[in-house]
């Protein structure tokens, strides 16, 4: 018997000038709201496996809604 989880990866590049980084910032919203409704979807139908995600680029406090749904969170090394 192997194990199995649900990996996500999200890694966001740094943004080059203000309005680069206005349009990261929403690209990077929208970006978690799906990953965070593809989470949350396993979790309400109880799936049994782990969910993982590893990030780059992400703040702690945007990542707080994974924590709190029980996600792993797994930093990935700088590129």
């Amino acid at each position: 018997n192997g194990s199995f989880a649900f990996a996500f990866s999200l890694r966001l590049p740094a943004a080059k000038s203000i309005e680069a980084s206005q349009a990261a910032h929403a690209k990077k919203l929208a970006v978690l709201r799906e990953l965070l409704r593809a989470v949350v979807s396993l979790v309400w139908t109880k799936t049994r496996h782990s969910i993982v995600l590893l990030s780059d680029g992400v703040p702690a406090p945007d990542l707080a809604p994974f924590r709190r749904l029980g996600v792993r969170l797994v930093r990935l090394a700088p590129p």
